[in-house]
């Protein structure tokens, strides 16, 4: 897998190589001007030095300069010969990726190793399952180059929290036109975002215009993730961000960012999920990241939490059902989150009634059920959570 340790370094590459490249006035015009296969291996050895040398990029001239070098990753290439050849390709029923390796004389796909057929199809009049096996290998290609990509987003680094910010932004200038690609690539760029919230967190007292500053950037990561479930299908993967990023929120204190944040979660279960057990994977995910909420107010919190507990209870299955309700009554009895101990002003919720009520409804579910080994299994989930309450309250 490229790249690798076993991998040798090109030229004794030094840790400052690519920023040196980046140094020279026309060496981006000179690499425009070669054609696909050299762009591309010129993007994986970019890649592959800053990954292997750990190379911090803390300016954005130096992000902005090193994703244009890795531009032909980055984005689809639509320029030159290669735009011509994926036009073709498509009239003639053969695969662009392949169209532009044929022009670069790749011997997978034009038939120059041995035994003169292409490896991964190669064009015109191909039976389907070649096509098949073509876009599969375009997929996990691409999956892989991506993943690169995704783990130099953390070496975008800088001391300077606004600094850090800019990197961010340059970033994703770039990554937003990648089509497909941002399903790997935003992601990481939202993390960060949150990485860098917590470094402002250090400084709430010294930091000046300190909450403008935090809401920009809060402002930001609605926009990645918000980018990213509108172009490609993530649903999965944008709850999570959300609920992290939601869970962020409520760390630094912003409970109207946080409440926004839980609902974009909700809107998307309610609208992209509908498979019966990924609803209550998004559930449980859900009512996890509530569990630990501290930032909200009574009825804030109240209203996030019964609406967690409602979509539990109308789960298709009723084993799922029980499952969820079980696990919602967690949200009526708060536990101590390591790091942020609970005031006076704040005291933990508690309310033993709406946990009893919880699990009663459990045990309804389990006797409406007509399968006896789900009745038994629900009944024994039931008598988990009874025992656990027993063991730290009175109910």
């Amino acid at each position: 897998m490229f790249p690798s340790k076993s991998l040798p370094a090109s030229g004794d590459a030094q840790e400052d190589d690519v920023l040196t490249l980046l140094a020279l006035p026309n060496y981006k015009a000179l690499l425009l001007a070669q054609p696909y296969s050299t762009r591309k291996s010129i993007a994986h050895a970019v890649v592959n030095s800053v990954l292997r040398n750990e190379t911090v990029m803390s300016t954005p001239e130096d992000v902005d300069g090193v994703l244009d070098l890795c531009s032909i990753l980055v984005l689809d290439q639509r320029e030159g010969t290669a735009h011509h050849a994926q036009h073709a390709a498509y009239a003639q029923g053969g695969n662009p990726y392949a169209a532009q390796h044929l022009h670069n004389q790749d011997p997978r796909y034009n038939g120059h190793h041995q035994g003169g057929t292409p490896l991964y199809g190669g064009g015109m009049g191909r039976a389907m399952n070649s096509r098949h096996h073509m876009a599969q290998y375009d997929l996990e290609e691409m999956a892989e180059e991506q993943g690169w990509l995704a783990r130099m987003v953390h070496l975008f680094r800088s001391d300077d929290l606004e600094t850090q910010f800019s990197l961010l932004q340059t970033a994703r200038k770039h990554f937003i036109a990648g089509g497909e690609r941002i399903r790997y690539t935003l992601p990481p760029l939202s993390v960060s975002a949150m990485k860098l919230a917590r470094r402002y967190k250090l400084r709430e007292e010294t930091e000046e215009d300190w909450e403008s500053k935090m809401l920009t950037l809060y402002k930001f990561v609605h926009q990645i993730i918000s980018t990213l479930y509108n172009k490609v299908e993530s649903s999965d993967a944008c709850l999570r961000l959300f609920l992290l990023a939601a869970q962020s929120a409520d760390e630094t204190e912003f409970e109207e960012l946080s409440y926004e944040f839980y609902v974009q979660a909700f809107t998307i279960y309610e609208e992209s999920i509908s498979e019966s057990r990924a609803q209550l994977q998004a559930i449980g995910l859900v009512i996890s990241t509530l569990q630990t909420a501290r930032v909200f107010s009574t009825d804030n919190y109240d209203t996030l939490i019964t609406k967690a507990t409602l979509h539990g209870a109308k789960l298709l299955k009723k084993p799922h059902q029980a499952a969820a309700v079980l696990m919602a009554s967690h949200l009526w009895w708060q536990v101590e989150v390591a790091g942020r101990p609970s005031t006076e002003e704040k005291p933990l919720l508690r309310d033993g009634k709406r946990v009893l009520e919880c699990l009663q409804k459990a045990l309804r579910i389990a006797n409406s059920c007509v399968d006896e080994r789900s009745t038994v299994e629900i009944f024994c989930s039931a008598l988990d959570q009874y025992l656990y309450y027993v063991s730290v309250a009175d109910l």
